[in-house]
């Protein structure tokens, strides 16, 4: 049988209090959403839910990574062809005047500064070799010794491209854009007086012949960074929309209807203050039996 007049046990004051408890409760919640924007920002909240969020995250920080590996990727070789398209400009000039020196009826005068404006031109082609340069790493040169031979690197480079573990080969061009520098300056400098003199078709058939084949490597090389570049620049473009739509389905797990949740939040402010008041009047229920005694 129900107590219903009693000042041992507030029947109506325990029942206020329990209405008021669960309001409490709900309003922190919705309020913890409303504040961090999040429906499930613990394992509190919803534990399965917030273990394969945190998963999901762990995959986003996975394409940051590698978003920063292949920017450093792009990086290189931006370098490399600009370095090499530098050459490919210069080598232009330098049959310009390989030509002039094929010319048997300049002076001797003449002769002489024309392989001073050709070594002055290798010298150039061999400053955008080592400048091609990027965070101290090159596709092109390894070092450049005392006597100012290029060495090149036959290193590729492998860049991580997924979070799967797979990779794009960023391929060196040491060989072709070093090496065959290095065979056409040696077909020059080895008397560019005598090599490259009117009275030595020989020797200006192997400077020229050495020229041709370097003008070749640099075109391959060209070619072969410009493809890894557009592999880059593709995984780059493939890997951003993996992220995006990762990073749509993680906000659809976790993230909290902002427009729900203040019309929820107003609502549970006013069913706390009406518990209040509930709780109120129901501890009034004891004094108002004192009367029964007046």
């Amino acid at each position: 049988m129900a107590i219903n007049n009693s000042i041992q046990t507030n029947v109506g004051a325990l029942v206020a209090l329990k209405n008021l408890s669960a309001v409490n409760s709900d309003l922190a919640t919705t309020q913890n959403r409303v504040s961090t924007g999040l429906k499930v920002s613990s394992a509190r909240d919803d534990a399965s839910v917030f273990a394969v969020a945190e998963g999901v995250r762990a995959d986003l920080k996975s394409y940051e990574a590698i978003a920063s590996a292949l920017g450093s990727a792009k990086g290189l070789l931006s370098v490399g062809i600009s370095g090499l398209e530098a050459v490919s400009g210069t080598l232009q000039n330098t049959k310009a005047k390989l030509t002039q020196l094929s010319d048997a009826s300049i002076t001797t005068q003449q002769r002489k500064i024309y392989n001073d404006d050709l070594k002055a031109l290798l010298g150039d082609l061999r400053n955008f070799l080592n400048g091609s340069r990027y965070n101290g790493n090159s596709l092109i040169v390894s070092s450049t010794s005392s006597a100012g031979v290029v060495k090149g690197t036959g290193t590729d480079i492998k860049v991580i491209a997924s979070p799967n573990g797979t990779s794009i080969t960023l391929r060196s061009q040491g060989v072709s854009a070093v090496g065959g520098f290095n065979n056409f300056t040696k077909a020059v400098s080895s008397g560019a007086a005598t090599t490259l003199g009117a009275t030595s078709a020989a020797g200006q058939l192997s400077a020229k012949g050495s020229f041709a084949t370097y003008f070749n490597a640099v075109a391959s090389s060209l070619g072969q960074l410009g493809a890894d570049l557009r592999r880059v620049e593709q995984q780059v473009t493939f890997n951003q929309a993996i992220s995006d739509a990762t990073t749509e389905g993680l906000g659809s797990l976790v993230d909290a209807d902002l427009a729900k949740e203040s019309a929820k939040l107003q609502a549970l402010q006013t069913k706390q203050q009406l518990s209040i008041q509930t709780l109120g009047i129901a501890n009034q229920g004891p004094s108002i039996l004192l009367n029964l005694f007046r």
